[in-house]
């Protein structure tokens, strides 16, 4: 709780601790219910997503990733029916598809097999 004070004041920022989770890795037992006898967190368990990307322990796997396939899939789509030259169509896969994947690749190291699905989207797209 003292870091959490700490915390609020260098930051001048408050935790919501009623909306607050804690994850833990690597921690015997005794020291885990230690911490949440102080803290008023409930415990958290992973999968959980974090400003859109899955928080994971280990290298993300095909699964992991299958959900930005989609959302890609699904932005095409929508975009299907719209009449626009070209240019237009360079840009909406310049601007807003490669964004999306950028984003992720900022993040994590992505599989080659989810890379080249995407790229494959953007070309059909194309």
């Amino acid at each position: 709780m003292d870091a959490l004070d700490e915390f609020k004041l260098a930051s001048g920022l408050t935790p919501s601790l009623p909306k607050s989770t804690a994850y833990f890795c690597n921690v015997l037992n005794h020291v885990k219910i230690a911490i949440l006898q102080v803290l008023p967190f409930e415990e958290g368990s992973l999968s959980v997503k974090y400003l859109g990307v899955p928080l994971v322990t280990t290298r993300l796997i095909y699964r992991d990733c299958k959900e930005l396939v989609e959302r890609l899939s699904n932005r095409i789509k929508d975009w299907r029916n719209k009449s626009l030259l070209f240019a237009g169509w360079l840009q909406l896969i310049q601007s807003v598809l490669s964004s999306m994947h950028i984003y992720w690749a900022s993040v994590f190291i992505l599989p080659t097999r989810i890379v080249h699905d995407l790229e494959q989207l953007m070309r059909g797209f194309l």
